[in-house]
């Protein structure tokens, strides 16, 4: 194996006569400085937009990136477009571009790790751990910053363009995470709002409204803004009854009141805030100091921004009452001495009612006959003036089992008093 710093040529002659410096990956491009960096290209970048797929990696996790062909490297779609954009701009003020490294392989990373780990080949440069680099993930980029006047436009102009450079040691190398004047000729569109869908760099489209959203496009950039918040700024707001929310440039962050047995309000004040269920009857009705009952037979005091401050048990023999707003601590009334007293039950004494029954002259309507004359004053009755004789008296009824009790006589419950009774009438 050979490790032969600076002596590439002659590795490529042994390489030639048989020997080895360790089998690289095809149209690998070396780490630092690569090969390419000091060309210059007097004609625009060239680029192709037939979309591949491959592998990529964003810190150790695998996933599915696109990839399009720029300066006959592979180079992920949007970085594409946004390094295709910035290479029209400094081509118009006489600088020329190119790409060197774009996309790398896991095949082509190992490698490169592995001559840095091993100082056996690729000069013993420095190399990111497989599936770390940015090379991998489609975000770095290795451009020709020896040819004349490109890293110096890069250091002017390359941030306008969404594009910085990250490694100190390595001038070659620069980033692009998003930013810049968008465009670029592979599918590519300028993020923007379409309704409350938010349209992609790479033209997909996301529907805001799925997440009780709307799609704002100002100073901050395109996004999801929710519709309780403001798009620029910090509020806190109320989410319902008993959430609130606390945005920031048009993203919310909720907790719940109701945890706390607690509204979210805000009646008199400029903010959403929790407000106990005990100082207000509704999250409409707007908090004032008062003091209150709590169930547990607490006295407490509520603030004017509708907070329990203090609650305190009330002394020995007390208890917490009056209304809400007037609550405070009593000795119960006590009892005045009629109250004291129980009422004496009314003692009542069965009576007997018999029956009366009526005779049959009664029954048919018959009276005693009169007199038709009546006697002359002072004078004597005739036989035939006088009245009739009246009927004997008729014997007093005793009580049977045919004798009416009043209500509530207690014969009417006991028979034996009942017969005792009568039988003392």
């Amino acid at each position: 194996m050979c490790n032969l710093r600076g002596l590439l040529p002659r590795c490529a002659l042994l390489l030639a006569l048989g020997a080895g410096c360790g089998a690289a990956p095809e149209d690998l491009a070396a780490e630092g400085p690569p090969e390419g960096i000091g060309s210059s290209q007097h004609a625009l970048s060239s680029i192709d937009c037939g979309e591949s797929s491959d592998v990529g990696y964003s810190n150790g996790n695998a996933f599915t990136i696109k990839l399009v062909t720029v300066d006959g490297k592979k180079v992920e779609k949007t970085t594409a477009n946004a390094y295709y954009v910035m290479a029209q701009a400094a081509a118009a003020a006489g600088v020329h571009l190119k790409v060197v490294s774009g996309f790398r392989t896991m095949a082509e990373q190992t490698y490169l790790y592995n001559c840095y780990t091993s100082c056996s080949c690729n000069s013993c440069n420095l190399a990111a751990k497989p599936g770390y680099s940015n090379h991998q993930s489609g975000h770095a980029l290795d451009l020709n910053t020896s040819a004349s006047g490109v890293l110096g436009w890069l250091n002017a102009h390359g941030a306008a363009h969404g594009f910085k450079r990250t490694v100190p040691s390595e001038a070659w190398h620069w980033e692009w995470w998003g930013g810049g004047p968008g465009g670029g000729p592979c599918g590519s569109c300028k993020p923007s709002c379409k309704g409350s869908k938010i349209v992609s760099s790479d033209c997909g489209e996301g529907d805001c409204a799925a997440y009780g959203a709307t799609c704002a496009d100002d100073a901050k950039g395109v996004r999801c803004v929710s519709v309780f918040c403001p798009a620029l700024g910090s509020k806190k707001v109320c989410v319902g009854q008993s959430l609130i929310g606390e945005c920031k440039d048009g993203a919310i962050a909720t907790g719940d009141c109701g945890a706390f047995g607690a509204y979210c309000s805000t009646a008199g004040a400029p903010e959403a805030r929790c407000v106990s269920v005990f100082c207000v009857a509704s999250p409409s009705d707007p908090p004032k100091p008062k003091s209150v009952c709590l169930p547990n037979g607490k006295l407490a005091s509520c603030n004017g921004d509708g907070a329990l401050t203090s609650a305190v048990d009330c002394p020995t023999g007390q208890s917490c009452a009056g209304a809400s707003g007037d609550a405070r601590c009593e000795a119960p009334a006590s009892p005045t001495r009629a109250a004291r007293q129980p009422p004496t039950p009314e003692r009542r004494r069965p009576r007997c009612l018999p029956t009366r029954r009526r005779s049959s002259s009664r029954r048919a309507g018959s009276r005693r006959p009169r007199s038709a004359v009546a006697p002359p004053i002072g004078g004597s009755r005739t036989a035939a003036s006088s009245r009739a004789p009246r009927p004997p008296p008729r014997a007093r009824s005793r009580c049977s089992a045919s004798s009416r009790c009043s209500r509530g006589s207690r014969g009417a419950e006991r028979p034996e008093l009942h017969a005792l009774a009568c039988s003392r009438r």
